[in-house]
C-alpha cells in the first residue's frame, strides 16, 4: 500500500512539473550593423532600403502627417528584414523629417529618422532684357527650367509662342512697331509656383 501511495505521489509531482509554463521570450528588434538610424533622402525624391533583424513578426508605423513617405512591405515575419522607403520630391518650401518605427510589439521597436531637404528647382533666364528697334522685330528668350511653368505677357504689343526645347526653353516674342516718339517697355512674367522671373 505504501509503495502504491509513493508511486501516486511521484506521478502527481511529475504531472505538476510538466505543466509549468516555459518563460515567455520578450520580443527583440534591432537595426542591421551597417544601418544608420538617420536616412537622408534626395530633395527630388528617392528610394532607399532599411535593414534590420527581429525575433518576432514585425510591422511598420509611418506617421499620419508624413504623406510624402511610403514604406513597403508594412509587415513581415521574424528574421532578417528589409523595407523599401520612398520619399516624394520635397516642394513644400522647407526641409522636412519623419520618424519611421519598425515594431515587434508596443514596447519593442526601432526608430529611423528620414530627413529630406527642400527641392530647389532650376529656373533662370539666360538674360533679362532685349532691345528691339522702333520698327519692331523678334525677341528671343532662353529660359532654363526643370519644373513646369507658364508665362504672362504684360503688353498688348508683344505676342508669344510655345517653348521649343525640353531643358533650355526657347521662346520667341513678336514685337509690334512703335508708332510713338518715346521708347516703351513691356514685360513677360514667367511663373512656376512661388518662383517668378520677369523679362
Amino acid at each position: 500500500m505504501k509503495n502504491v501511495l509513493y508511486i501516486l505521489i511521484l506521478a502527481l509531482a511529475a504531472g505538476l512539473c510538466s505543466c509549468t509554463p516555459e518563460p515567455e521570450v520578450k520580443p527583440s528588434i534591432e537595426l542591421a550593423y551597417s544601418q544608420s538610424d538617420r536616412v537622408e533622402m534626395a530633395s527630388d525624391g528617392e528610394e532607399k532600403t532599411v535593414f534590420f533583424t527581429s525575433d518576432h513578426d514585425w510591422y511598420v508605423e509611418v506617421p499620419s502627417d508624413a504623406g510624402w513617405l511610403n514604406a513597403s512591405p508594412t509587415a513581415g515575419p521574424a528574421g532578417n528584414g528589409r523595407i523599401k522607403v520612398t520619399a516624394e520630391p520635397n516642394m513644400e518650401g522647407e526641409d522636412r523629417a519623419a520618424q519611421l518605427r519598425i515594431c515587434c510589439s508596443d514596447d519593442a521597436y526601432v526608430t529611423v529618422t528620414i530627413d529630406q531637404k527642400v527641392y530647389v528647382p532650376t529656373f533662370e533666364l539666360e538674360k533679362d532684357s532685349n532691345s528691339i528697334s522702333a520698327a519692331g522685330g523678334t525677341a528671343e528668350v532662353n529660359l532654363f527650367a526643370d519644373i513646369d511653368y507658364s508665362y504672362e505677357i504684360k503688353a498688348d504689343w508683344i505676342k508669344g509662342t510655345e517653348s521649343k526645347a525640353v531643358r533650355k526653353y526657347m521662346h520667341f516674342f513678336s514685337v509690334d512697331p512703335n508708332p510713338y516718339p518715346e521708347p516703351r517697355t513691356g514685360t513677360v512674367e514667367f511663373v512656376a509656383g512661388k518662383y517668378r522671373l520677369v523679362y
